[in-house]
Formats: C-alpha cells, sequence, structure tokens
C-alpha cells in the first residue's frame, strides 16, 4: 500500500507516509487511517506530518482530494498538517494547499524533516522538552 501510518509520537504526531504512485484511493484509505489515529489523539489538537519523500506522482483532481480527505481534516484534534521531503513536487504542495485551505486546515510544507520539527515546536510550544532538536 503506497500509506504508512504510525505514531511520530504517541497521541500527539501521526507520521504519514506516501510512496510511489498515489491514487484517490490511497487517499482516501489514508484518510480514515488518520482519522483513526487523531481519535486516538490524548492531546487537544493532534499534528499530522505528512513524507512525500517517496512519492512518485499523486492525484490532481482537487474536489475528488477533498471528498477523500474530508473526515480527517474536518476532525476537531486535527492540528498542523506539515509536508515535507520533496521541494520540486510543486503540484502535490499546491493541490494540498488549496485543500486543506477549503477546510480551514493550518498547513505548510518544508523540505526536510528536520524544519518540519523545528516549526512545530515552534507553533506547539508544549512540543519542545518532547522532541529532540538538533
Amino acid at each position: 500500500m503506497p500509506v504508512n501510518i504510525s505514531w511520530l509520537l504517541e497521541g500527539r504526531i501521526v507520521d504519514v507516509k506516501y510512496s510511489g504512485d498515489v491514487t484517490i484511493e490511497d487517499k482516501r484509505q489514508g484518510a480514515e487511517l488518520e482519522f483513526d489515529f487523531l481519535e486516538q489523539g490524548t492531546a487537544p489538537l493532534v499534528h499530522v506530518l505528512l513524507n512525500i519523500a517517496d512519492q512518485t506522482s499523486s492525484p490532481t483532481d482537487i474536489k475528488a482530494i477533498q471528498g477523500a480527505l474530508d473526515k480527517a481534516l474536518k476532525h476537531p484534534k486535527k492540528g498542523w498538517t506539515l509536508a515535507y521531503g520533496k521541494e520540486e513536487f510543486r503540484m502535490e504542495n499546491f493541490v494540498n494547499s488549496v485543500v486543506t485551505q477549503s477546510f480551514s486546515v493550518r498547513y505548510r510544507t518544508f523540505s526536510t524533516l528536520q524544519e518540519t520539527l523545528e516549526f512545530l515546536v515552534y507553533v506547539d510550544p508544549s512540543l519542545r522538552d518532547v522532541i529532540d532538536i538538533e
């Protein structure tokens, strides 16, 4: 499956990794799994890190993506969604930006995991003592 989801930090940060050619169905399955993780979250806001470094393609139909991600993006515990791993994947970043804005989700993109974690600690200072920033 082109999507793998786990906890980066139990109950607080979800780690979502897409790889290969990602389809609308993959996005839908990923959103269902993400929703389950958000449900299990222990913090008022659960953040999602979206690793697209190994992703080679992604759907661009904004309406279809909105439909596939609807449930997860509307979750009341949804914190920041931070994508990283492919600076040159501009279409993916543009589509994600449009989709997340339509749901008023906080979304940013970064080149590296390090930059992503530095930003996350900045916007959620409660993570300072539990995330190791070099």
